[in-house]
């Protein structure tokens, strides 16, 4: 089997630093506002 190139630090960093913003998002308000953009408005 294969060895996958390793990603190079910058690049973890970068993707830790992005799930940290995301961390702090209240999902439940995030969810709720994606099924009421889906409706169609009258």
């Amino acid at each position: 089997m294969k060895k996958c190139q390793q990603l190079p630090q910058e690049h973890k960093d970068e993707r830790l630093h992005w799930a940290r913003i995301f961390m702090g998002c209240d999902w439940g308000k995030a969810q709720l506002l994606r099924v009421f953009k889906k409706k169609p408005i009258n």
